[in-house]
């Protein structure tokens, strides 16, 4: 009973992505390496995670519900931070046009739809290069060039997922920003608190506080990750590796081994 109510959510979480990628929805297949510890706290290993159908049905889910809310509370015009995300500005996206011309497959038709930021020109790119050596580059060229989602006190929709409204609720909460949602749709299903001026008031200071500390969040874990693939890696000091060539710059050459380990040549 319980694998035929997973088949069926799975079928779901494949018709969400589909409808999302209609509507707008970029693609990015990207690897993120886990590291793994043993009980003396000591790197044992680094796991590479990638999607699949498990992993899918658990995004799906949790973005609709995001949207579910987001979309309840801004047509009724109920206070709320949603987390917009803006379309790519045309300069960044031109940098990568020019990377796109050097190769012999990208047709010319799709580059000003890609410098428009024209979301199915961009997945179209991405389905055209998936399985080539540069792929892994493209797509990491196409994600810097992405503008950063941000938590807003109004709503602009979220460009990379083709939403037109978007927040962040899911449970378990982990982030200050679904807290807040979760209180202002409880006020708005049930009565307003006490307090619940007062919260709105504070909405737009939230939103800004809570990006910066996002932001400084987001690096000091990159940080940490980046820390422990080096000392996992300290072992191999002397062996040679398969790497892709993830970044160009006018010093050198990012490369980039198949358990995320990047370092520059």
């Amino acid at each position: 009973h319980l694998i035929s109510r997973l088949q069926h959510a799975s079928k779901l979480a494949k018709a969400r992505e589909r409808y999302r990628m209609s509507q707008g929805g970029i693609e990015f297949s990207t690897k993120e390496a886990k590291v793994s510890l043993d009980d003396k706290g000591n790197v044992s290993g680094i796991v590479v995670r990638e999607k699949n159908d498990a992993t899918e049905l658990i995004e799906e889910a949790m973005v609709f519900a995001n949207e579910v809310v987001a979309s309840h509370l801004f047509e009724r015009q109920w206070p709320c931070i949603y987390r917009d995300h803006e379309k790519p500005a045309q300069d960044a996206l031109s940098e990568v046009v020019a990377v796109l011309q050097e190769f012999p497959w990208f047709k010319k038709a799709l580059a000003d739809g890609v410098l428009r930021g024209n979301p199915h020109a961009i997945q179209d790119v991405l389905d055209e290069c998936g399985g080539r050596v540069e792929f892994e580059m493209i797509t990491m060229l196409f994600l810097r060039a992405m503008m950063r989602a941000v938590y807003m006190p109004h709503n602009l929709g979220h460009y990379g997922l083709g939403l037109k409204a978007y927040c962040h609720f899911t449970s378990p909460i982990r982030r200050y920003p679904d807290l807040v949602v979760h209180r202002m749709l409880k006020a708005q299903l049930l009565k307003r608190p006490e307090k619940f001026d007062q919260e709105v008031n504070s909405l737009k200071w939230i939103a800004e506080h809570s990006s910066e500390m996002e932001r400084i969040a987001e690096a000091a874990s990159q940080d940490s990750q980046k820390v422990r693939i080096v000392q996992y890696m300290e072992q191999f000091v002397g062996q040679t590796f398969d790497a892709v060539v993830s970044g160009v710059a006018n010093y050198g050459l990012y490369v980039r081994l198949d358990n995320c380990a990047e370092g520059l040549v």
